[in-house]
């Protein structure tokens, strides 16, 4: 839905992000980023703020200050936890990168990456191929 916004130019109401948003305040479904307001009127304000962040994104380039928080799944994949839809305007105006901080890394992920820290060369480590170039891996053993 925001990649129809702001790629295609669509307005709000003909994106399905703005349909799937409406269905769910209409049969009073939870639409997490509105928090405990779930009203239209909020969701307006939402879109507007929406509309607001692209063109300060855009204009201004990305605050690193707005760091978006993400956790790493059982098999080292990469889950938004907050500012998602940052990140999205972001890569829709081409920011290469943004800043993140990992809030949560699943039990079986920080036990693989333990096992990096602990060896003393990669080839100790035997799924160590698939891993190496993961940005939660530790620097020293990508040599």
């Amino acid at each position: 839905g925001l990649q129809q916004r702001f790629e295609e130019q669509k307005d709000w109401e003909d994106t399905t992000y703005y349909r799937h948003s409406m269905d769910k305040l209409r049969s009073g479904e939870h639409v997490a980023y509105l928090d405990d307001r779930q009203t239209v009127t909020e969701f307006e304000r939402y879109l507007d703020y929406l509309d607001e962040l692209y063109l300060d994104i855009e204009e201004n380039g990305y605050d690193p200050t707005s760091i978006i928080t993400v956790h790493i799944g059982r098999d080292g994949e990469w889950m938004v936890g907050h500012g998602n839809h940052r990140r999205t305007i972001a890569s829709i105006i081409g920011v290469e990168s943004v800043p993140v901080r990992i809030k949560f890394r699943h039990e079986k992920w920080q036990d693989r990456r333990q096992r990096f820290y602990d060896a003393d060369t990669v080839e100790e480590i035997r799924d160590a191929d698939e891993f190496l170039s993961h940005p939660d891996i530790p620097e020293m053993t990508r040599k």
